[in-house]
């Protein structure tokens, strides 16, 4: 992660994120619990961050995910609502993944149609969540 401005927009946007799936908008300690967890696995893992091209010091996307000997974990990827559904995240998966090995990821897609094209391509498993 290069900038400190990176790493508050990772931690902010992905914990704002999360705070609307079920059950997290009933948890009165949701925001200190969050922003420590997702602080600590960002630390642990790798982060790829797309910027616009004219503006390179507006993020666009990001992917934090950790490679393992023989998969490759994605624990969050986000784009920007103007940015989303131009490939974004693929291309960031490709990047981190050469090799072509298989994906999981451990938090749910906000948007239905996200989760199920997900899954077609990947498997889900949230407990990794919490041992990685």
């Amino acid at each position: 992660m290069g900038l400190e401005s990176d790493l508050r927009f990772v931690v902010s946007s992905w914990v704002s994120t999360l705070r609307g799936i079920y059950p997290n908008q009933y948890a009165l300690d949701y925001f200190p619990r969050a922003i420590g967890d997702v602080t600590a696995h960002i630390q642990r893992a790798n982060t790829l961050i797309a910027y616009l091209e004219n503006e390179p010091d507006e993020i666009v996307s990001y992917l934090v995910f950790l490679r393992r000997r023989d998969i490759c974990i994605a624990h969050f990827a986000y784009t920007k609502d103007g940015a989303r559904r131009q490939g974004h995240v693929s291309s960031l998966l490709a990047l981190a993944n050469p090799e072509g090995l298989p994906w999981v990821f451990t938090r749910p897609a906000r948007n239905e149609n996200a989760m199920r094209h997900f899954v077609s391509r990947a498997i889900y498993d949230e407990i990794l969540w919490q041992e990685t």
